[in-house]
């Protein structure tokens, strides 16, 4: 009677399971089951991602999709609007690399407090808008269905993480957050130095800020303009289509060209015309690699989770 009564119970358990994890699909007792049951969607260095978490989100990230979908202009400028199973598997990527976020951001005791995701909510949001919550307010229900508490939840907070932890690998120079970044530069080295008339060309084409459409081109500019590792480097260099080494700054790696350079006079300091291309440091780069290298177990289809 017992045994009975085990098999009884698990019986849904195992039905369920061999759904989700063994045919990777879904139905309605499924659903309901992970609605009742913290079944597991993915598992990052032993965190349950839990598969009820991933419905949810993927649903929102699909009905804020369609919301855009009705809006012509921004439709427009989104330009091919992604299919449903396209949405559900980016979404869940997404979370995992969160989730990975939030681990590599304990393992530095960093976190982010109600006070930081407040403060970067006002610097960052509040202020385009000239502190109008109104208007935010307003535009989240329309384009997201959400309130200001949930977009700080949901955004927000994540921001505070991903910048606190940005601040703090730069911080240490760790070279996980910088190899990414430092092997593009020195490919986009090799280039220059094959063909420096090229330069420009190769700025547009790799160079990651608004220079990039202008070649790099920086105009002119003097001292005190620029962060200090970069005016050293720019300033050192001496003739026209001279190339600087990599340089390393807050942003990132540069490469530097000089176009010219006057020469200081009894009414104006001394002026470099230069042009560069930035490669800038990445915390996706970091955190892809991580997840790569950590524990990361991928359990369902996510396109299930668009049906």
């Amino acid at each position: 009677g017992i045994a009975l009564i085990v098999v009884l119970i698990l019986a849904p358990f195992v039905y369920a399971s061999i759904v989700l994890y063994g045919q990777k699909d879904r139905n309605a007792f499924t659903d309901r089951m992970t609605q009742w049951f913290p079944f597991p969607a993915a598992i990052v260095n032993g965190q349950w991602l839990r598969y009820s978490e991933m419905q949810t989100s993927v649903t929102d990230a699909i009905d804020v999709t369609k919301r855009f979908m009705n809006d012509a202009a921004l439709a427009d400028s989104l330009g091919p609007i992604p299919e449903a199973s396209e949405i559900a598997e980016t979404e869940y990527d997404r979370l995992i690399d969160v989730a990975v976020l939030e681990q590599a951001a304990a393992d530095y005791e960093l976190e982010a407090t109600d006070q930081e995701v407040d403060d970067l909510y006002t610097q960052q949001i509040l202020s385009q808008v000239g502190g109008d919550e109104a208007q935010v307010t307003q535009t989240l229900e329309e384009l997201y269905g959400w309130t200001v508490v949930e977009f700080k939840e949901k955004v927000v907070r994540e921001l505070v993480l991903r910048q606190e932890l940005q601040e703090k690998l730069l911080a240490d120079s760790n070279a996980e957050y910088t190899a990414a970044g430092l092997q593009k530069i020195k490919d986009v080295q090799t280039q220059v130095q094959a063909d420096p008339t090229k330069f420009a060309d190769l700025a547009k084409q790799y160079s990651e800020d608004g220079s990039a459409a202008n070649g790099g081109d920086l105009d002119w500019f003097g001292r005190g303009v620029m962060v200090p590792e970069f005016e050293e480097a720019v300033f050192a260099l001496t003739e026209p289509n001279q190339v600087s080494d990599i340089v390393q700054t807050q942003f990132g790696y540069h490469l530097i060209q000089l176009i010219e350079r006057k020469a200081a006079t009894d009414t104006e300091e001394e002026q470099v015309h230069a042009r560069h291309i930035l490669i800038m440091f990445s915390i996706d780069d970091y955190i892809t690699a991580r997840s790569a290298q950590e524990s990361v177990k991928r359990l369902i289809d996510p396109k299930t989770l668009a049906e």
